[in-house]
This record gives structure tokens, C-alpha cells and sequence, in this order.
């Protein structure tokens, strides 16, 4: 079976230098280790957060997102404050920013204290959702894989640790992306997470369940609004005063941006790296944590959007959505709060919500006009997962007349025309995605280079299909659907004993894949190895047992026994 990726709906060598590096596995011992490690930058204007990943003799190196410390200049005075409450003067002449505008930086103190190191995570987590358009079966969403940002909130006495849920980690829910000519608009934002955060927790670490460091936090999605209400804004970095409204996600910058730069540095021999998969969490994570809201009059409708938001993050859904409707009584015709509650609504399931309110969002006059391209955005993830593929491509086509400068927004309509057969289209879009990403400096994507591949074997471009597949896998050897379609393209041009090499690999790294179990054992078929094929039709139904593509060649395996 093809599987396509989705867009989702919405906005080394290991050296161990130190004895204290430990894993966690409770979320009490993540936020023991996150304690230890991050780090609050004092600076002439407003603080931020860090996180120490390495030493040299008594040189501390300590990452933090580059905007944290953008107005510093050689020898102002800027301090580290560290778990122990001790405060060093950082060297502000050996700040290092990353290069193509990223938004990190790595800086320096001096200590003969021994101060433990953050465990680096170098694991790819699987985010995706499996899509077979063939036969319109779409799986549920990925497990949850959650994940904790440690970081100094402006005006709060103590550090926060908040949880949350990794939901993207490869861009496809942000909505703008810095234009990477522009020396002042920093970017990198790959890492989605639904945790709490609060100016000030910029160049926090964000962890995994395993206390290891995935990511820097640096800004959230949300709009600032003036005093006339206009949209002054796009996305929020979290650092400075407080802003006025948040609507969605937090947004990282994934940590192999830094470990892939700092390769041929001196701060690398220190870095302690991991890349085994994280331990599932045996306990029910409850994060009663909120920042503060800013505007504290209920009677202004931005009170109940920013509560929604935040109600809707923790997992208090049906609360978030009576705060949108709440906003909404109070003030019929604004724009923000019926967004809100479609894309609040969406992350929920709630994809006939979603449609009916971003659907009104359109309908409603905005300045500028352009912010429709979000509601756009909006109502076409909420027809695409109703499987109402042609008019979510129109709601596509509108949002990308307001920005066309985001390769999530090409991928999802390469997406739409492969489910459409519209198949030389979807080659044109996931070629302007790819292109547009080496524009903005962005590694290449797994994803992008698999669905290609499949876009590739419909034009029967056989060759470049597996030579798509075959870059995805040298982008991330472990990527599970690469292998599969793999298999898909060498059983399509009869080289079945490849193809079986290529499903057995994608079992080994993921032996719940009922697709690959069910494709299996039609190779296996093909090869004569009836006996073999059974069982992989059947282990294919053990997992999931309505699958109607297994069912029947299963019956068919069965008869052609007899």
C-alpha cells in the first residue's frame, strides 16, 4: 500500500567528560537534570534562558537562542546564573552565532565548580500520520511523545518546567518561516510542542522522556495587537515584555542544527550524545502549570482567547473551547477568536468545528487581509482529513495567494494532487517545497523525498522513485515509510528479492506496520513461499484486523493453496 506523509492542520562519537551526565526515567528525574542544567542569562535588557552542553578545562559552553542575546555588544556586562545560584560574567567577545540566520548561539563562562552537561538526543521521533489514499484509510496520529521546556519566565520568582507534547518536528505546522536574506529575522523552527511558555524561557532547553536535550525554545505562535486591534505582529519570540495575545503552538529549534555545525569545533569533543529511542512515560502527565494572562478584564474578548489557548494546550479541551465561545459572544465579528476555535479544534479531532469556524474566520473582515492565509490554512487541513480532497485544495490554493513562501504549504498540496491523481502536479509541488527549504537553508526532509518517490512510481519514473526513497533513507537511515516504499518501487519492476530485503527492514524497525506486513507477504506470494506469505498476511491482520487489503489477498493466498 502507498502511503503518503501528511501536513498537519494548523498554523557522533560519544565522549563523557563528567561523572554527573545521567538519563532519566520519571518526569521528576527530567526535572532534576533540568534543573542542574539550565542556566539564566542576565543581560542590559530583558533575560532569557540556556541550557550547559559542554566543557573545556574550565570553559562552560551554554546554547541559548540567538535573539536572547542579539543587542549585546563586545564587553557589556552579561551573567550566567547557575543551579547554584552563583552568577559569571560571560565572555561576551567569543559569542558564536550559528550561520543562515539560525536562531541559536553558544556562549562562554569560566568555572572550577563542576556543573553536569545536558545529554544531547541525536533519536529522530516519528511524527507522522500514515495516509493510504488507495484504499482512504487514514491511521490515527503517531503515540505522544512528550516533552518538558525548562526556562526562566520574565517576572515569575522560579524556574518552569512545563510539559507538553512534541506534535511536529519537521516544520509542517509553521506558518512563516524568516526570510533567510533578511539579517534580521532569525529561524531554524522545526520543533512544534503544545507546553506552556512565557517571555523570558527563551533558550530554555526543551528535553525528552528520557531528560535529554532536543531542542532551544525560542518563540510561540500568536499575533501582537495594537491599540486599534490591527495585527501588528506574526509570531511571538519569547523574550522581552510580555506580549498581548497567543494563539497555538511553541516553537523550537531542533538541537542537530547545533551538533551538526559545532562537528569541527572544540566544543564537540565534549558534547555527550545519545540516540536510542526514548522510554514511554509509565505515568499520566498533568501540567497544572499557566503563565499568567495579560489582559485580565473578562469582558475583553482577549482574555478568553489567550485562556482558551492556554486550556486547550493542557489537554482541557472542551474548557478551551468554551473560552473561544465566550470570546465570541462578546465580540460576533472578530476574527481571532473564530481562527482560535478551528484551529484549537482541529488539533482536537474536531474537524466539522474546525471547518464551520474557520469557514467564518474568511467570511470576516481583517487588516491586514492577508492573515487569512491562516484561516485558509485552517479550513483546508480540516476538508483534507474529512477526505474532501478537491475543495481543500482550492482552500490551499487561496492561503498560498498570501504567502507562498512556505514549503509546508507545497507539501500538503503535492499531498491533495497525488490523492486528486493530479500526479505531474504533485511533482511540481513537492519540487517548489523542496526548493524553496534550500532557499531558507533547511536540511532536507525524509518526507519530502518519500512522497516524491511515490509521485515519481504513479509517472512511472521508476528510477527516480527509488532514487527519491534511497535519499530519504540517507537522510534518516531509520525511517520507517522510506523502506517501505522502497520495497514498493523494487516489487513494481519484478526485483522481489530486494524489495523482501527492503520490507524486512522496515519490520525490523517497525514491526507494527501493518501496511508492510500486508505488502510483505504479496512479495513472499509472488516468490512461491506460500507458507510465509500466510503468515504475514495474518500477522498483518493481528494488527489490524479489519484491513481490507490483507483480508482479501489473504482469501486469495488461501484459495491459490488449495
Amino acid at each position: 500500500m502507498k502511503d503518503f506523509l501528511p501536513t498537519v492542520l494548523g498554523t557522533a562519537a560519544i565522549v563523557i567528560v563528567q561523572s554527573q551526565v545521567t538519563l532519566a526515567q520519571t518526569i521528576d528525574e527530567v526535572k532534576a537534570i533540568a534543573e542542574k542544567v539550565t542556566v539564566k542569562i542576565e543581560t542590559p535588557g530583558y533575560p532569557g534562558s540556556g541550557v550547559i552542553v559542554g566543557k573545556n578545562g574550565n570553559t562552560y559552553y551554554v546554547l541559548t537562542a540567538r535573539h536572547v542575546i542579539k543587542g549585546v555588544n563586545p564587553g557589556e556586562e552579561v551573567y550566567i546564573n547557575t543551579h547554584d545560584g552563583e552568577f559569571y560574567q560571560l565572555d561576551t567577545t567569543k559569542i558564536e552565532n550559528l550561520p543562515n540566520n539560525i536562531d541559536l548561539s553558544l556562549l562562554q563562562f569560566k568555572s572550577d565548580r563542576v556543573y553536569p552537561l545536558a545529554t544531547i538526543s541525536e533519536y529522530n521521533y516519528r511524527l507522522y500520520q500514515k495516509r493510504d489514499y488507495e484504499n482512504r484509510l487514514f491511521s490515527d496520529a503517531s503515540n505522544k511523545q512528550y516533552v518538558f521546556v525548562s526556562g526562566f519566565p520574565l517576572g515569575l520568582e522560579q524556574k518552569v518546567f512545563s510539559s507538553g507534547i512534541l506534535f511536529d518536528n519537521s516544520a509542517t505546522a509553521i506558518a512563516y518561516q524568516p526570510d533567510p536574506s533578511n539579517p534580521e529575522l532569525l529561524g531554524g523552527y522545526e520543533l512544534i510542542y503544545t507546553n506552556l511558555t512565557h517571555p523570558g524561557m527563551s533558550g530554555g532547553a526543551v528535553f525528552d522522556t528520557k531528560g535529554r536535550l532536543v531542542g532551544i525554545h525560542g518563540r510561540a505562535d500568536g499575533l501582537k495587537i495594537g491599540e486599534e486591534d490591527e495585527i501588528i505582529q506574526d509570531y511571538l519570540d519569547e523574550v522581552g515584555s510580555p506580549v498581548r495575545i497567543k494563539i497555538g503552538l511553541s516553537q523550537g529549534i531542533p538541537i542537530q542544527f547545533f551538533v551538526s555545525w559545532a562537528s569541527n569545533r572544540t566544543v564537540f569533543g565534549s558534547l555527550n550524545i545519545d540516540n536510542t529511542a526514548p522510554p514511554s512515560l509509565n505515568q499520566r502527565v498533568v501540567d497544572n502549570w499557566q503563565p499568567p494572562i495579560q489582559i485580565e478584564d473578562q469582558n475583553n474578548p482577549y482574555h478568553w482567547l489567550e485562556k482558551g489557548n492556554q486550556l486547550w494546550r493542557i489537554g482541557r479541551v472542551a474548557e478551551a473551547r468554551g473560552a473561544f465561545t465566550k470570546a465570541i459572544e462578546l465580540r460576533e465579528d472578530l476574527y481571532l477568536a473564530w481562527f482560535a476555535k478551528g484551529f484549537a479544534s482541529g488539533f482536537d479531532q474536531k474537524f466539522g468545528i474546525a471547518l464551520e469556524a474557520c469557514n467564518k474566520a474568511i467570511q470576516l473582515q481583517v487588516n491586514p487581509s492577508n492573515y487569512k492565509y491562516e484561516a485558509y490554512r485552517c479550513k483546508a487541513g480540516a476538508l483534507q482529513e474529512l477526505q474532501r480532497f478537491e475543495p481543500a485544495l482550492d482552500s490551499l490554493n487561496e492561503a498560498i495567494k498570501f504567502n507562498n513562501n512556505n514549503s509546508a504549504d507545497f507539501l500538503a498540496q503535492g499531498e491533495l494532487r497525488y490523492a486528486l491523481g493530479q500526479y505531474r502536479g504533485a511533482l511540481e509541488s513537492l519540487n517548489e517545497a523542496i526548493e524553496i527549504r534550500k532557499i531558507q537553508n533547511l536540511p532536507p526532509l525524509a518526507l519530502l523525498y518519500n512522497n516524491r518517490g511515490l509521485v515519481q512510481l504513479e509517472l512511472g519514473k521508476h528510477e527516480l522513485a527509488l532514487e527519491d526513497v534511497e535519499t530519504a533513507i540517507e537522510i534518516d537511515s531509520n525511517y520507517v515509510p522510506a523502506w517501505r516504499n522502497k520495497g514498493l518501487i523494487l516489487e513494481t519492476i519484478e526485483q522481489n528479492e530486494e524489495s523482501l530485503t527492503a520490507y524486512d527492514k522496515a519490520i525490523q524497525l517497525d514491526s507494527e506496520d501493518h501496511h508492510v506486513w500486508t505488502n510483505r507477504g504479496f512479495v513472499l506470494y509472488k516468490l512461491e513461499r506460500y507458507e510465509e506469505a500466510k503468515e504475514s498476511l495474518e500477522t498483518a491482520l493481528k494488527i489490524k484486523p479489519d484491513y481490507q487489503p490483507a483480508m482479501n489477498s489473504l482469501q486469495e493466498l488461501i484459495l491459490e493453496m488449495q
